[in-house]
């Protein structure tokens, strides 16, 4: 287990909240199809960053994933890419990367915990 893996990937008062807001599983399941559906995108563009050492890439996909999970209550996924934006925007990409194969088993762990709840 990661530094960031923890049993409940989605804080339940925010989960609660979405589920106010929308009215309901469908509305909610949604979200995270939407949220998932994106991600493969966005972690191209962070692992190429990472590669390729261009701070540029890893912040914009660093940020935009971070605002994604914020928003969605999964707040150990938008710890570690907060992590990654930071180490990106003070030129430390070298110690970002390892963060990378965290976040990738963050987000494993979110799908199925999803997964075993009906949400996606």
């Amino acid at each position: 287990m990661n530094r960031y893996t923890t049993t409940t990937p989605i804080d339940p008062d925010r989960l609660a909240e979405l589920r106010a807001l929308f009215g309901g599983d469908d509305e909610l399941n949604a979200l995270f199809r939407d949220f998932f559906r994106d991600l493969p995108s966005r972690m191209v563009t962070l692992r190429a960053g990472l590669q390729k050492n261009t701070p540029e890439l890893v912040d914009y996909a660093a940020h935009t994933l971070k605002g994604s999970a914020a928003s969605l209550g999964a707040k150990h996924t938008a710890e570690l890419a907060a992590d990654i934006e930071r180490l990106s925007r003070l030129g430390k990409l070298a110690q970002a990367s390892p963060l990378y194969a965290e976040l990738e088993t963050e987000l494993r762990h979110l799908w199925q915990w999803l997964g075993l709840r009906g949400l996606t």
